[in-house]
């Protein structure tokens, strides 16, 4: 029996060698053997496979939707004229897709059809009127709501300056995880109560609007909301903008950094105009922060973890306050620090103001499709 299974593994082993040496004496299956029949011939009627050339799988159809334009005088006696230009640019998270050239008809309206919303998009709508480019943004646009109509007001200009005031004025301090310094966010609610548009004062071959006092040592300025960012400089220490003021509420945002030395930094606060509040934000941690000309300073929970919050209010034009803070670290300077740093951190600009801090509400739409970008320096 045990010799009878030796018989039988050595005949497998035989078979199996045999079996290899054929098969690699045989042709691949994808080369014609000559004299044999082609193996690779497609079955009768399948088309040739040339003729498959440069097709493309099947889409579903793409959804599609329209968005209706109403301009309309935002002026008293003003007027929509159809020589009015306007320009329609799609974006999808903040990245334009597509530019639409458009027309006003003698109401003063018009028509974009055939926007993809598939992914979603919104509109910045830009009509040029009275010779200023004048713009809105349209609500999102998807497949559950791929029909938007949006109404435009447009304002005429003026060169006489209107009383406008900041109604809010708030920054947010976070500290360079390196210990270099801190990135600031600062908001700036803007109220006029003019109908028109106001230009600016003439300086030089441009105009000026607004001049926001920065830090010294300030670096990477970047602007969002309604600034204008070919309108808008740094220079003498300022930020200084010619874009044009509009009637209402208007939202601005400056971003930048300032440099420590040896933990230090000095963080000054000038008023650009009137300001009814002014809020400072800044982590409360174990950094030591000075205030004068604010009020307040105790840790605080807006919802999304304590932070010290100063405060002032009813501020004249120029008005000035500072805030000196000492004993920043680097994260990981420490074993607390590095603890802290650990937990996933709710303070930041966003959550400060989804947190109620901020009332400036408006600003998160008119900033949705605003990049960041980079301030040119005198």
């Amino acid at each position: 029996m045990k010799r009878s299974f030796k018989l039988l593994c050595i005949a497998g082993v035989l078979a199996a060698a045999l079996s290899t040496a054929r098969a690699e004496e045989m042709p691949p299956m994808h080369l014609a053997v000559p004299g044999a029949p082609d193996q690779t011939a497609l079955p009768a009627g399948h088309p040739s496979m040339d003729m498959l050339t440069g097709a493309t799988p099947s889409t579903q159809p793409a959804v599609l939707g329209s968005l209706s334009i109403q301009v309309v005088p935002g002026t008293a006696g003003g007027v929509v004229t159809p020589e009015d230009a306007v320009t329609v640019v799609l974006y999808h998270r903040g990245s334009p897709i597509k530019t639409i050239d458009l027309k006003l008809d003698a109401a003063g309206k018009a028509v974009v059809p055939g926007v993809p919303v598939m992914p979603p998009v919104q509109a910045l709508v830009s009509v040029k009127h009275g010779g200023l480019v004048q713009q809105v943004v349209s609500p999102e646009m998807n497949t559950e709501q791929p029909i938007q109509s949006i109404q435009m007001k447009v304002f005429e200009t003026t060169e006489e300056q209107p009383a406008w005031t900041v109604a809010m004025q708030h920054l947010i301090v976070q500290w360079n995880q390196d210990g270099s310094g801190a990135k600031v966010t600062e908001m700036l609610s803007v109220n006029s109560p003019s109908d028109r548009a106001w230009l600016g004062n003439k300086v030089g071959d441009g105009r000026v609007t607004m001049a926001v006092a920065l830090p010294p040592q300030v670096d990477d300025v970047e602007l969002g909301g309604s600034f204008d960012e070919d309108a808008s400089k740094v220079a003498d220490g300022k930020l200084v903008t010619g874009g044009a003021i509009f009637p209402g509420r208007s939202e601005y945002r400056i971003t930048y950094t300032v440099a420590a030395k040896n933990g230090a930094l000095d963080l000054p606060i000038s008023a650009p105009a009137a300001v009814g509040n002014l809020i400072v934000f800044v982590p409360a941690d174990d950094v030591q922060v000075t205030a004068t000309g604010l009020t307040g300073g105790q840790p605080v929970d807006m919802g999304q973890g304590a932070v010290r919050m100063y405060r002032a209010q009813n501020l004249a034009p120029g008005s000035k306050a500072l805030l000196s803070v000492t004993g920043i670290k680097p994260v990981g300077a420490d074993p607390g620090a590095e603890a802290a740093a650990i937990k996933p951190s709710g303070f930041s600009a966003r959550n400060v103001a989804m947190g109620g801090a901020f009332l400036i509400a408006l600003i998160g739409a008119g900033m949705m499709l605003m990049k960041k970008n980079q301030v040119k320096k005198a």
